[in-house]
């Protein structure tokens, strides 16, 4: 099942960063290897992507805080606060997703404001869709859907 959401949400990073160079003319240059995204983040540019297949049936979108890779680790800064300090999280589907500035997501998450949520393998929040619509920094959707 890992290996599975893996090769899912990697095909989301590279339709998105394709995605965004054709729209928004923002080159992301993805990492593939585990070890560079451990180190620099999922990005030459530090843009954190994030897979949500959930947010149509929940109407939030989930923004991860923390993460643990195994079971057995303690769970440490991830998503929007990833060591990588990314400037910018994209998160979505392959129909529409949201690009959001990463501070403006850290000052909803410290405001304690949105629901927290706690899983075996990560920690985040819940940031209802309308209010993602009026935070975001883009929004995109594809063009064939309209």
């Amino acid at each position: 099942r890992y290996e599975a959401n893996l090769a899912q949400a990697q095909e989301f990073e590279a339709f998105a960063s394709d995605a965004m160079s054709q729209s928004l003319l923002l080159v992301p240059g993805v990492y593939r290897s585990r070890q560079f995204q451990k180190k620099f983040g999922e990005s030459l540019t530090r843009i954190e992507y994030k897979l949500d297949l959930k947010f149509r049936d929940t109407g939030n979108l989930y923004i991860e805080t923390a993460e643990t890779w195994h079971e057995n680790v303690c769970k440490r800064p991830a998503g929007i606060y990833h060591k990588s300090n990314p400037w910018l999280y994209v998160i979505g589907d392959f129909a529409e997703f949201w690009i959001f500035a990463t501070r403006c997501l850290q000052r909803a998450f410290e405001c304690k404001k949105y629901s927290f949520v706690q899983t075996p393998t990560s920690d985040g929040f819940l940031l209802p869709l309308d209010v993602a619509d009026q935070v975001r920094a883009e929004k995109w959707t594809d063009p064939t859907d309209a």
